[in-house]
């Protein structure tokens, strides 16, 4: 910041005044962020839960359930009473709340493998009162709710007497004791034995804790058979993470790397965020608007995979890639309404504003096909039929005629007639025409050797002749069959040879 001491800009106590007026809208807004995450300007309905005991311990924002499903979450605990009895502070959601019966009963039950507690609201038949503002629900005390609390504290105590140590070793040797992999008869009886005296000796009044264990089981079966369900499914999610153990350890060391690298990422660029944050609102609002659009991807994307797998495919040996792509050299087309997009009724904004038909602007002067200025008074090109005559350059041109006036067509009588165009090329005159009769022969006369230059030429010593140069590839092809058979005649004129 740069401070004008002349008195034309701001003084320092105007400036002081500003920040101060900054950090106080700041904090404002900051206290407001945070009493917004705490839930404050969230509307709740205020119940109470009057319970004797909440077990290991009830935590702020635990969940409250209703016939399995999430209605609300615990605020806190308050001891009432001299600790006779605590009560629950929870906050219902209102579009849950008037649909919960106002005589449900609360218990403590566990939610999960992790012992995390939660509240569970008791159905205890209809009403036609629901949980309102201010309303208190009583503790349950049915038979199986006693049971379930009867049951927790047994398992409780059984954990806590056995040794981990032991209860490892107990395991291992029941492991071993039912392993029927090809022993020798008798072995498993025997291990067996051993595993029962193992147990035996693990810890004291083990029948009396094993015949507690059961019948705890049997109630907690009667009063929640749902926890039962929970708990063999945690005891499979148990066994899979331990037999997985190397596997989740790379992937967590994997997401602490990619989360570092995000990290990075945003750290490096800060508005990346916002950025991506705006581009999803209008993906997202999109889906919203039409819900069918996820279907629909689906629905074509079978096919769309299919017919990139026509275009994009491996190659012979599975190390190259093959591209069938076509190119087409049209004209230049501008787009009209006709090829504006749509998706179903929605329509891309060039639908209202591409022209019905579009018509091709001139060609710039400079962009028009022209001769040089140095090549001013040469004779116009001869035009090559099947290609497009260029107006102010080339002029149309005879067929190649033979003396006779019959047309010759190049590569008559072979596959490619009719591939190469009849022209005429500047110079070379037509076909001999057919020979007159020979005249009585002459008597013989010595050998003359031939002086000077040749008369005649013929094949590629006739091109090149004709050409002054050594012919290109393209004008070897196109006059080699040309002057297959022919003969290149060296004649005198007036001018010279």
């Amino acid at each position: 910041m740069i401070i004008d001491p002349s008195g034309r800009g701001p003084t320092m106590k105007q400036l002081y005044v500003a920040g101060l007026c900054g950090l106080v809208v700041f904090a404002v807004i900051l206290a407001f962020l945070m009493a917004r995450y705490q839930g404050y300007f969230v509307p709740k309905v205020n119940v109470a839960a009057n319970l004797s005991t909440t077990g290991d311990g009830l935590p702020s924002n635990a969940d409250v359930k209703f016939r399995g499903v999430l209605v609300g979450t615990v605020k806190d605990v308050d001891i009432v009473d001299q600790g006779a009895v605590q009560k629950v502070n929870i906050e219902l959601k209102p579009e849950f709340a008037k649909g919960v019966p106002s005589n449900v009963t609360a218990r403590i039950v566990p939610s999960n493998l992790f012992a995390v507690t939660s509240v569970e609201l008791v159905f205890n038949g209809a009403s036609n009162d629901y949980l309102e503002e201010g309303s208190v629900i009583q503790e349950d005390r049915s038979e199986g709710t006693i049971a379930l609390q009867d049951t927790l504290t047994t398992v409780r105590d059984i954990l806590n007497e056995v040794d981990p140590v032991q209860l490892g070793r107990v395991l291992g040797t029941l492991t071993q004791a039912l392993d029927g992999s090809g022993r020798v008869p008798g072995s498993t009886i025997q291990r067996l034995d051993e595993w029962i005296t193992t147990v035996s000796d693990a810890g004291p009044n083990l029948a009396g804790m094993l015949d507690d264990f059961s019948a705890s089981a049997n109630a907690l079966n009667q009063s929640a058979p749902e926890l039962l369900d929970v708990l063999g499914s945690s005891v499979q999610t148990a066994n899979t993470i331990a037999s997985k153990r190397d596997q989740l350890v790379a992937l967590l060391m994997g997401s602490s790397a990619t989360t570092d690298r995000v990290n990075d990422l945003f750290a490096s660029n800060p508005d990346v965020g916002k950025e991506v944050t705006v581009g999803l609102n209008a993906t997202l609002g999109a889906v919203a608007h039409e819900p069918s659009s996820i279907t629909k991807t689906f629905q074509v994307f079978g096919p769309g995979l299919a017919a990139l797998n026509t275009t994009f495919h491996g190659g012979p040996s599975g190390k190259q890639m093959v591209w069938n792509a076509g190119l087409t050299f049209t004209p230049y087309q501008p787009n009209t309404v006709a090829d504006c997009p749509r998706y179903g009724d929605l329509l891309g904004p060039s639908c209202f504003t591409a022209p019905a038909e579009v018509s091709l602007p001139p060609l710039p002067e400079k962009l028009r096909p022209r001769a040089l200025d140095s090549a001013a008074g040469l004779p116009p090109l001869v035009n090559i039929p099947g290609l497009p005559q260029i107006p102010g350059l080339t002029i149309p041109a005879a067929p190649l005629q033979a003396a006779a006036g019959t047309e010759i067509t190049p590569f008559a009588g072979t596959p490619l007639e009719g591939l190469v165009p009849s022209f005429q090329i500047p110079g070379l005159p037509g076909a001999a025409p057919a020979a007159a009769p020979a005249p009585a022969p002459a008597p013989e006369q010595a050998p003359v050797v031939p002086s000077g230059t040749p008369i005649s030429y013929q094949g590629n010593d006739a091109i090149v002749e004709l050409l002054g140069r050594k012919p290109t590839v393209s004008e070897l092809l196109l006059l080699g069959p040309i002057m297959k058979g022919g003969t290149l005649t060296v004649y005198d004129n007036e001018g010279g040879a």
